[in-house]
C-alpha cells in the first residue's frame, strides 16, 4: 500500500486561537490564578477541537497534525485532563 503524502498548510491559520488561549492561561498562571488559567487553557484545547472538526484542512493550518477524527480526540482528550487536573487543585492558603 502507498503512503500517503503528508498534508501541508501555508498558514498555521486557527492555530493562533491556541496559541493565543495558551498566552492568556500562562498570564493567568503568572498572576497567580491557577484555576482560571486551567480553565482557560482547558477551554482554548476545546475551542480547537472544535475548531478541527468542523473548519477546511486549509483553514485549520497548525491544528492539522494527522487525520481529522485522531486530532480531534486527542485535543479533546488533552482538554478534559488539563480541566480534571485544574479542578483537582488544592489552591487553600496553607497556614
Amino acid at each position: 500500500m502507498p503512503a500517503r503524502p503528508p498534508v501541508v498548510t501555508r498558514r498555521l491559520a486557527l492555530w493562533w486561537g491556541l496559541a493565543g488561549g495558551v498566552v492568556v492561561a500562562l498570564a493567568f498562571a503568572w498572576t497567580d490564578h491557577m484555576l482560571r488559567a486551567a480553565a482557560t487553557f482547558a477551554a482554548a484545547l476545546a475551542a480547537a477541537a472544535v475548531a478541527r472538526a468542523l473548519a477546511p484542512t486549509e483553514l485549520a493550518g497548525g491544528l492539522v497534525v494527522r487525520s481529522r477524527w485522531l486530532d480531534v480526540a486527542v485535543l479533546v482528550a488533552l482538554s478534559v485532563t488539563v480541566a480534571a487536573i485544574g479542578l483537582s487543585l488544592d489552591l487553600r492558603a496553607q497556614v
